[in-house]
């Protein structure tokens, strides 16, 4: 999706479906050096985070 269509940021839960956002991150950033990312989540506690 980020190949074909322009953002100006990447907003994502940590805790995704086949992979972890910080994997998601990984991958933006491998494409889009510049782009900013910014990871939430909704899981407790922030021994995690």
């Amino acid at each position: 999706m980020l190949r074909k269509w322009p953002f100006d940021m990447v907003i994502t839960d940590r805790a995704l479906t086949g992979m972890s956002g910080d994997e998601a991150a990984k991958a933006v950033k491998e494409l889009h050096p510049n782009m900013p990312v910014i990871l939430l989540t909704g899981c407790g506690g922030m021994m995690n985070v």
